[in-house]
């Protein structure tokens, strides 16, 4: 658990009984995103609750908490990802380890936007990952998502090239 002035904030893993907040959280950010001009997560059902169920049924979700609150979800997703054999418009950092974790779909509901709460949301995934002995993070945006573009950047992420996951989409790394 970490201390942010009177806030204390962690991460715990999703249970089954979460998923219906988790979907709230996710239909949260997606108006959010809507009304920002990022067609991110508009056209079609990604993520859906089958998406959600499964980030949780493999050990992947994780919500985030703010003074004993919900305040934001995160999938921290390892294994292969097909997607990532596409990089084009340049090329993935070299790890020294093959360990990978993807950060896909976090999202902090918007009770808790403009408190200074993304840094911790990203140092408490930064801790987990470090602690799972992941060192080499990946996650992608799209094009006009600009409001995690610049939290990618402020948190060490390097921009590495483009994907093709439902139109183009940027690629972010950090190794730790």
């Amino acid at each position: 658990m970490k201390e942010r002035g009177a806030m204390k904030t962690e991460l715990r893993l999703a249970k089954d009984t979460d998923l219906d907040t988790v979907i709230s959280i996710i239909e949260d950010a997606r108006h959010f995103l809507a009304i920002s001009g990022s067609d991110q997560w508009q056209h079609s059902p990604y993520p859906a609750r089958s998406d959600l169920a499964q980030d949780i049924f493999l050990g992947f979700g994780y919500l985030f908490i703010v003074d004993h609150q919900i305040a934001g979800y995160v999938a921290l997703i390892s294994g292969e990802n097909p997607y990532y054999d596409k990089l084009s418009h340049g090329k993935w950092l070299e790890s020294e380890t093959g360990d990978i974790i993807e950060i896909g779909r976090m999202a902090l509901l918007s009770d808790y936007r403009g408190q200074g709460l993304s840094k911790a949301f990203y140092q408490s995934i930064f801790t987990l990952a470090f602690r799972k002995n992941y060192k080499d993070l990946r996650l992608w945006t799209h094009p006009k998502n600009s409001v995690q573009q610049h939290l990618f950047l402020r948190e060490g992420f390097k921009k590495v090239g483009i994907l093709d996951f439902e139109g183009e989409r940027w690629a972010y790394q950090k190794l730790l």
